[in-house]
């Protein structure tokens, strides 16, 4: 890919509403719960180190954060969640790309990729 994308977009449910007619393609990524979660501490743990483990002075908010992030899947559309997300991508009018499972950073762009040239 020759050029760069310098903003990426997340989840813009409800800040981002006035972009959906702007989309060519959503990508939506969806990865299993305890797939999700196990990133997450691990991810958590690089950046922070022994901070987040008990006695640990972020243990308290590395605990609530997980503790919000695996409820994506259960939560209703009042919060960021699966639901929320659904909900919003029903109301586009662009091609949607469900990338659901564990796939490799290659496998993703190959598909991306993919459906861009459709």
């Amino acid at each position: 890919m020759g050029r760069r994308i310098k903003k990426r977009f997340r989840s813009v449910c409800g800040w981002g509403d006035e972009l959906r007619s702007a989309f060519d393609l959503i990508v939506f990524l969806y990865v299993p719960e305890d797939v999700r979660l196990m990133r997450l501490r691990e991810r958590e743990y690089e950046r922070y180190g022994d901070k987040i483990l008990p006695g640990g002075s972020m243990h308290a908010q590395s605990q609530t954060f997980l503790e919000w992030a695996s409820r994506y899947d259960a939560a209703g559309s009042e919060v960021r969640s699966r639901v929320l997300h659904e909900e919003w991508m029903a109301h586009t009018a662009c091609p949607i790309l469900r990338l659901e499972g564990e796939h490799t950073v290659q496998e993703r762009a190959e598909m991306i990729l993919g459906a861009l040239h459709s």
